[in-house]
């Protein structure tokens, strides 16, 4: 019950945080949060600090899952952990 309990005030924590953002797209997995953020050319850094960012609303750190392109757009996912 009180895992429950932590997934639904972090989905709701979730929702406050998303309204706020902007530049990427977020979502709760399984493992807890994740945002994607796009990026130019080599610049993943300034991806890296908005999941970084975003992460730490949640007190848990940005891991990088998998980036990839499409249309020309670099992407970054992130799992907060």
């Amino acid at each position: 019950m009180r895992h429950i309990a932590t997934v639904g005030l972090l989905l709701a924590v979730a929702s406050g945080v998303i309204g706020c953002s902007s530049g990427g797209s977020y979502g709760p997995t399984t493992l807890g949060p994740s945002a994607t953020y796009d990026y130019e050319g080599v610049q993943i850094d300034q991806a890296t600090k908005q999941a970084a960012d975003y992460c730490g609303a949640f007190v848990l750190a940005a891991v990088l899952r998998i980036t990839g392109s499409r249309d020309g757009k670099h992407y970054a996912t992130y799992d907060c952990r």
